[in-house]
């Protein structure tokens, strides 16, 4: 597990350098056209990524180990690194290597990282290894509000380059938008998350199968983004589209929370379909009302933001929605075990592996007692997740059409 985790660790800090480098790159390089054509490329190769590599990581897994999902990352990097050292030029940054070293916002990066990581212990902790009341996760989440706050000082501050400008927080638009995003990433990535641990837990899908219907998401999420492309060049407006991408996102989530184990397998994809709107109009739209309603200098520094505040999002959303699925399935657990305790190691057991229920020498009662405890304990994921995005909307009223 150390070695698992410190490798993880040099590999999102090669992904986020490989992300800023990118958009670096894009914008530093060709005519105002050919930097919006290259963004709109590497926004769509992330939603792609984002949401494909979950599903096919969950298919590997399940088909032969995870450990081939590091050995399929492997030709990819390896191209990637060729490509990065042969066919990128980047100019020169003026100044000495000590200054472009004093420019990185080092510090800020470590408390923002901290606090992200104490609120996930703590979030993690609670309920599992020790009570919500304990000092263990008390204490980690006063040291998770005290850390950020150390971070908003240095971004304010200390910091010559900060990840988080205060450049963008200067109108009304743009601090909303900035605040939403961190809904967006929520309902974005955990819906997908949990959409593919119900299809297995509760429906005893494949896994090949499952991959095919979440494609769903990813299908109408660029379809959605190519036809806001078409709407905002020829209307010149993105503040309507702007209104109506959080409420498809929170309507996708809420239709999640009527699944049950009765549902269709192919009723959630019509669901994902409309998150799918949502997403595709989550990504032109509010990169340039951002852009325009701040005094950010480049796209680069709106996207690189946007993202940092979706992943950051995302982060601590599956963290906490995975220790309400813990504690939710514990308890109604508990329950089925009192109904039938002999098979008590069987029903605990199907926390970690959903397989166990389907041995022949589990009844059929014991099994529709644990997948109606399954379909339960993911109802509060999709009500959680529904919440969070309901939230955001109140957020678009401060969304004016005046840009500065």
């Amino acid at each position: 597990m150390p070695l698992l985790l410190a490798g993880r660790v040099i590999a999102g800090l090669g992904a986020s350098g490989s992300t800023i480098i990118s958009l670096t790159a894009v914008e530093e390089t060709g005519s105002k056209g050919q930097r919006m054509f290259g963004l709109r490329i590497l926004l769509v190769t992330w939603l792609v990524g984002s949401v494909i590599g979950l599903a096919a990581g969950g298919c590997l897994a399940k088909w032969s180990s995870w450990r081939w999902i590091f050995y399929f990352d492997i030709p990819f990097v390896v191209v990637a690194l060729a490509l990065s050292i042969f066919a990128i030029r980047i100019p020169k940054h003026e100044g000495s290597k000590l200054q472009m070293l004093k420019s990185i916002d080092a510090l800020g990066t470590m408390f923002v990282a901290g606090s992200v990581v104490t609120l996930a212990l703590a979030l993690n902790y609670g309920g599992n290894l020790f009570k919500w009341s304990s000092g263990v996760v008390i204490t980690l989440l006063i040291l998770s509000v005290f850390l950020f706050i150390v971070f908003v000082f240095i971004e304010v501050k200390l910091a010559s380059e900060p990840i988080m400008p205060s450049s963008m927080f200067k109108t009304r638009t743009s601090t909303a938008l900035l605040a939403i995003q961190p809904f967006v990433g929520i309902v974005t990535f955990a819906p997908i998350v949990y959409l593919i641990m119900w299809y297995d837990a509760v429906k005893s899908q494949s896994s090949e199968a499952t991959c095919v219907r979440i494609l769903a998401v990813t299908l109408f999420a660029l379809v959605v983004a190519l036809v806001v492309e078409i709407v905002i060049s020829i209307f010149k407006r993105c503040q309507p589209l702007v209104h109506i991408s959080v409420p498809f996102m929170t309507l996708g989530c809420g239709l999640l929370i009527i699944l049950n184990e009765n549902t269709n397998r192919n009723v959630p994809v019509a669901f994902m379909a409309l998150l799918g709107v949502g997403i595709g109009l989550s990504f032109q739209p509010h990169f340039l009302m951002i852009h325009g309603a701040s005094v950010a200098k480049t796209m680069t520094s709106v996207v690189a933001a946007v993202l940092f505040l979706r992943i950051l999002g995302a982060a601590v959303g599956i963290a906490l929605f995975n220790a309400v699925l813990q504690n939710n399935l514990v308890t109604k657990l508990a329950a089925v075990v009192l109904q039938h305790p002999l098979y008590a190691v069987y029903i605990l057991n199907s926390v970690d592996n959903s397989d166990v229920m389907r041995l022949p020498r589990v009844p059929q009662s014991v099994r529709s007692a644990v997948v109606d405890a399954n379909a339960q304990g993911f109802r509060s994921i999709f009500i959680a997740c529904t919440a969070f995005a309901a939230v955001a909307i109140p957020l678009l009223v401060f969304v004016g059409r005046r840009q500065r």
